[in-house]
């Protein structure tokens, strides 16, 4: 009886051997899995680690994403590991200093990004620049709210300082394309009528990259920008504003002088020494031989829309 019981005995523990020891092979090879896993990260963020202290953004994106995707790849592994202490282990060893890796630099990569994707664009036609300047002005607003909220490092200022400078680079060559624009339709074109539609916006991008100019670190830098972006810019609006000007008053001036109403067209009479006033500012200007004359062609055109104006005026 008791040879059977111990065959019984036996018989159990054996059949209980072979059920056990595929979940232990399998809770094995998990953990081997992604540890493996995570020593491949591991090796990845010291390499993301070492590409952050080259202070270069391009060295810095080249690697963010394959630091991201290990991120993932490693944490699905993980939670395939049985056992919570043994995947917070894993987590800790592996996954948190990853992360603080990434943490640092994720709105910079945004950032920079951004900016690439704006640079290829800033040929190509009928691109506005200005929608993209919003969405890069919330992320560095946002990047500095989230470091302040998270107590997250910041990173060195010359990682910063070169996001600054490509910010105004890319805002200067946009303008660039205004201005040569602005150049033909005043060289080539002759046209005081089209050069003054885009005069705002022109006048307004010049002062959006001097702002962004100002903020770059580095007095050699900032000049070498300014001489680049700034001074093309400023050169052509002071050539043709008096013109400019002349053009938008005798504009205004002819509504009112058109007018149904006697006070108004008393009032573009009054207004007449205005017109006169910024022809003479124009005189002077081109006097000094600062700025290289407007071509005759948009005086002349001026000058016989002030001849009509005048005649509406007075009546005749």
């Amino acid at each position: 009886m008791k040879k059977v019981l111990l065959a019984g005995i036996g018989t159990f523990m054996l059949i209980s051997a072979f059920h056990t020891a595929p979940a232990a092979v399998a809770a094995s090879q998990a953990y081997v899995q992604a540890d493996k896993s995570g020593n491949a990260l591991a090796a990845k963020t010291k390499a993301y680690e070492q590409a952050i202290g080259t202070k270069k953004m391009s060295v810095i994106d080249s690697q963010y994403n394959g630091v991201l995707n290990a991120i993932k790849s490693t944490e699905i592994l993980i939670g395939k590991v049985s056992g919570a202490s043994r995947r917070q282990a894993l987590l800790t060893k592996y996954i948190s200093p990853a992360k603080a890796a990434r943490d640092k630099t994720t709105y910079e990569i945004s950032q920079y990004r951004l900016l690439e994707k704006m640079e290829t664009r800033i040929y190509t036609p009928d691109y506005k620049i200005d929608q993209d300047l919003g969405v890069l002005d919330r992320l560095k607003r946002r990047t500095a709210e989230v470091k302040k909220s998270a107590n997250l490092p910041a990173l060195d200022p010359e990682i910063t300082n070169s996001l600054l400078k490509k910010e105004a680079v890319v805002e200067g060559e946009y303008t660039s394309t205004y201005i040569d624009g602005y150049r033909i339709l005043i060289a080539q074109d002759k046209s005081i009528y089209y050069a003054n539609n885009m005069y705002d916006y022109l006048k307004k991008h010049i002062s959006e990259t001097d702002k962004r100019i100002g903020y770059v670190s580095g007095r050699t830098t900032r000049n070498q920008l300014l001489e680049a972006y700034i001074q093309p810019g400023k050169k052509e609006i002071a050539r043709s504003m008096y013109e400019i000007s002349r053009y938008r008053l005798m504009s205004e001036l002819f509504k009112l002088a058109q007018s149904s109403e006697q006070a108004q067209k008393d009032e573009a009479k009054a207004r007449l020494p205005e017109l006169d006033a910024l022809k003479k500012k124009a005189e002077d200007l081109k006097k000094t031989g600062v700025y290289k004359p407007l071509p005759e062609q948009i005086l002349n055109d001026l000058n016989e829309d002030e001849v009509q104006l005048r005649e509406i005026i007075n009546g005749k």
